[in-house]
């Protein structure tokens, strides 16, 4: 049996989101947690909302570009999109490992949320994700032999309109779209056991969402808004990938 892992995900999110409004040093942990630890927020979500979310990717949340509830003006949310970074491996020297090595990264991350954990094979990221993952490889295939394009992929701040043009594929989800890449060597290559050594220590993915503003009150007792604000929020759909629609 197999289900979306990205409902639980969003729903902790959405716990974390209302706790937070009432309670800064709530907020405050988040925030910790999201630079100091490996899952960046994800094991306090885990922990604190009964969530298991079988990817192993930072998930951080940050109070740098908080979205603004402005019912009035937008109707709705505003502010600036989610950030992905998505680590890439260098290129084999040699060209005669590079399929190998291609294939190899595809098995690790059929989507840049990589593999499901052992204990939950049966997790399936949304369709889009797997989409996306072939995308992606053809990308990185591209960048081994395209040093220009490597250029303008690894030093985009954004790379979302550079994927659409070069690939004729819309990128289904509002949010910062980033590429890293990750030095390796021949060695790695030579064998299995050096090649899962490799990956072993690959970067995991890393998702940076924005804590949402607590919308402003009419008066510190008067918190009518929050609800009605918090379910625009979880309405947004692709402006905030971690929301529905």
């Amino acid at each position: 049996m197999t289900h979306d892992p990205f409902s639980g995900l969003r729903s902790a999110y959405l716990r974390a989101i209302a706790r937070a409004w009432r309670d800064p040093e709530y907020a405050g942990k988040l925030f910790r947690a999201s630079k100091q630890e490996k899952n960046g927020a994800l094991a306090l979500l885990e922990k604190d909302f009964n969530l298991q979310f079988p990817f192993d990717v930072k998930f951080a949340i940050d109070d740098r570009h908080p979205p603004r509830w402005d019912p009035l003006q937008t109707r709705g949310w505003i502010g600036y999109a989610d950030d992905f970074l998505i680590h890439l491996p260098k290129a084999p020297g040699s060209p005669e490992y590079r399929a190998s090595a291609l294939a190899r990264y595809y098995q690790e991350f059929p989507t840049f949320l990589g593999r499901p954990k052992e204990t939950m094979r049966a997790a399936e990221a949304p369709d889009e994700f797997g989409e996306f993952g072939g995308i992606t490889l053809r990308a990185l295939a591209l960048a081994w032999n395209d040093e220009k394009f490597a250029q303008l992929l690894y030093r985009a701040e954004d790379a979302r309109a550079l994927i659409q043009d070069y690939f004729d594929y819309i990128v289904p989800w509002n949010f910062k779209l980033r590429f890293q890449e990750h030095a390796g060597s021949d060695e790695h290559w030579l064998n299995e056991e050096r090649s899962d050594e490799y990956w072993a220590k690959f970067p995991i993915s890393e998702i940076t969402v924005h804590l949402p503003s607590k919308p402003d009150s009419p008066g510190p007792e008067d918190v009518r808004m929050e609800p009605i604000a918090l379910a625009a929020y979880n309405d947004t759909g692709p402006q905030y990938p971690f929301t529905c629609g």
